[in-house]
This record gives structure tokens, C-alpha cells and sequence, in this order.
């Protein structure tokens, strides 16, 4: 009997050791504290209109669908003085590179993120002396909203040591806030990050028919059949056609050219897309010959000239034949004098 209560004691004292072993080794549930509550900077005051961000070199302007970076670049180191010789000219001040582009929905969602902007801390006032080594200086970057009542202008300064947040202070506050960087970098990367690269607003999933039609000879229409295409009037898949216009849809802007940059004269094709809800027309023209040929692409009068991806824009051109067999090689570009 004792034997048995001495196993059962022992089993018992087994089992909250094993007990107490568990618990202590489960993690802790998160604490909740004001530090950890998202801080609101302000609150959108009517509809955001657009921003301007200024930092060192870079102004980037934001305006309804439209944006602008303005880079000043730095201008070429000067040759080193020869021994007994003049005294070499120092380099001229470069002009700005100016960019002007359609925004994405990056961009639209980075404005309604910045038109209720909440920190994640509140370091209270700073020192004079730490504030410039948070990055409140002579290169502080200021972000200006403009609101439809009013503006709201940010200080930015620098990333902390993990590269996640940035310090920001309002312009009229003493406080050092810190928010998440990436809405920083966005727009001091904005011409990659926040440009339309996609020509169309729709996909090739959407498309029902596409017609195509070189100047130089040619012209054809085809119908959605399945997931492929097929000649008008003919229910046979012409697989060309539709690894050619899955090709198109590859095809992304790669810069929006100066409002005066008009359209190559020499046009390659002109394409037409429908779905069920729009239709939509786009001009392929190509500049200049062989390694330096530059392909543009518009929609229209009105319509910005975009620099597409030269490497798909190159096979589109030289696979058109294909698809449209009356068309011929175009002829060469004539070199201008």
C-alpha cells in the first residue's frame, strides 16, 4: 500500500514539474502601452490636393495625377592643374534633370496614408544638439501637403540606426516623432517607385479583340477565343498572335518625355484594344536605328509620349510581319544633317 502511494506522490510530483516547465517556457502575451498606440500628426483637412518634398538636391511635386522631380546634379570634378599651366576652368553647374510623370496607385495610396499621418513615437522636445544629429539641419528634408483648407508642412530628418523609421518633427512644434521610413523613400525614389509603368489600365485578361494596323502595309483583327486569339472569321487559334499581343502587355513605360517631344515620324504600328467596358488606341513609333533606336509610345493628341522598354518594343517590330503578311520591312530612317 505504501509502495502504491509513494508511486502515485511521485507521479503527481512528475507532472507539475512537467506543469511548470510548460508554463514558463510559453511567451509572454504583448504588453499594451501608450508607446506602442499609433500617434495621429493630423487629420486630413478636406481633400489632399498634392505635396511638395524638398530634400538636398530633390524637389518632388505632386499635383492630382501628375508628378515632378527636379535632381540637381553635381557638377563634373575639375582637371588637375598641370605643372606651370593654367589653371584649369572649373566645370559649369549642370542643369537640373527635370522628370514629369503620371503617379501609380503606390502613389495614390502613399497620399492617403500621408493625408492622415500617424507616428508610431513621441520623443518629446530635443536638445539643439541631438536634433542636428537626428538630421534636423542644413540638409533637413521638408514635406509640404496642401490640403483644400490649408497646408501642413513635416521637418524630415534622418533614419535611426535600424533603417526602419525616420525622424520627423512638424514645422511649428518643438516634438521629434518618429514614422515609418518607407513613406520617405518613396518619394526620394519617386521616379521609379511612384511612375505609371503600365500603358493601359487594364490587363490582357480584360482584352476581347485587338486590331492592328502598320502604315507601311497591313492590317488585322482578332477575337478573343478561350484564353488565346484568333483571326476575325475564323475560329482557328493563331498562336502568334496571341504570344505577340502577350508580349505588348510586357511592354512598360520607362520615362514620359517633355510635353513638346513629339512622336517619332517614323510609326510602326498602330493597335486598337476592346474590352467590355472601353475601348483604348496606342501609336508605336521608333526614333533612330539600330542599338541607339529609342521606341516611343502614345495614345493620341493630348496624350503624354512615353520611352518604352527598347529590348520587347524591338521584337514586337520585328515579329509584325508575321502577323500581318502584306507588311514589309520598313524602309530605314533617312539620317538628318
Amino acid at each position: 500500500m505504501k509502495l502504491r502511494e509513494t508511486e502515485f506522490y511521485g507521479l503527481l510530483l512528475i507532472a507539475s514539474a512537467g506543469l511548470a516547465w510548460w508554463s514558463y517556457h510559453q511567451p509572454e502575451p504583448p504588453q499594451k502601452s501608450e508607446a506602442s498606440e499609433a500617434i495621429e500628426l493630423w487629420s486630413a483637412t478636406g481633400e489632399l490636393r498634392g505635396l511638395r518634398f524638398e530634400r538636398q538636391r530633390l524637389t518632388v511635386d505632386v499635383d492630382g495625377d501628375w508628378a515632378e522631380t527636379t535632381r540637381q546634379r553635381l557638377p563634373r570634378k575639375a582637371a588637375p592643374q598641370t605643372d606651370g599651366g593654367p589653371a584649369a576652368e572649373p566645370e559649369p553647374k549642370p542643369e537640373p534633370e527635370v522628370r514629369r510623370f503620371l503617379i501609380n496607385q503606390k502613389a495614390r495610396d502613399l497620399l492617403e496614408t500621408l493625408a492622415k499621418l500617424e507616428a508610431k513615437r513621441n520623443l518629446g522636445s530635443v536638445a539643439k544638439d541631438r536634433l542636428e544629429a537626428l538630421g534636423f539641419g542644413p540638409d533637413q528634408g521638408r514635406l509640404t501637403l496642401r490640403f483644400a483648407k490649408g497646408e501642413r508642412s513635416l521637418l524630415v530628418g534622418e533614419k535611426d540606426v535600424s533603417g526602419r523609421l525616420r525622424y520627423v518633427k512638424l514645422a511649428d512644434q518643438e516634438p521629434v516623432y518618429v514614422i515609418d521610413n518607407r513613406l520617405m523613400t518613396d518619394l526620394e525614389f519617386a521616379d521609379s517607385r511612384l511612375m505609371e509603368a503600365d500603358l493601359l489600365p487594364f490587363d490582357l485578361a480584360a482584352v476581347d479583340a485587338f486590331a492592328i494596323e502598320s502604315p507601311w502595309g497591313g492590317a488585322q483583327r482578332w477575337t478573343r477565343s478561350g484564353k488565346e486569339f484568333a483571326q476575325e472569321g475564323d475560329e482557328t487559334i493563331d498562336p502568334k498572335a496571341s504570344t505577340w499581343i502577350t508580349k505588348f502587355f510586357r511592354l512598360k513605360a520607362m520615362r514620359y518625355l517633355a510635353a513638346e517631344t513629339p512622336p517619332s515620324a517614323n510609326s510602326i504600328l498602330q493597335i486598337q484594344f476592346e474590352t467590355k467596358e472601353e475601348s483604348g488606341s496606342l501609336q508605336l513609333s521608333r526614333e533612330g536605328e539600330g542599338k541607339e533606336a529609342e521606341y516611343r509610345i502614345t495614345g493620341g493628341e493630348g496624350q503624354p509620349v512615353i520611352k518604352v522598354s527598347p529590348w520587347i518594343a524591338k521584337d514586337l517590330e520585328a515579329d509584325l510581319p508575321e502577323l500581318l503578311p502584306r507588311a514589309e520591312t520598313p524602309p530605314q530612317t533617312p539620317p538628318t544633317e
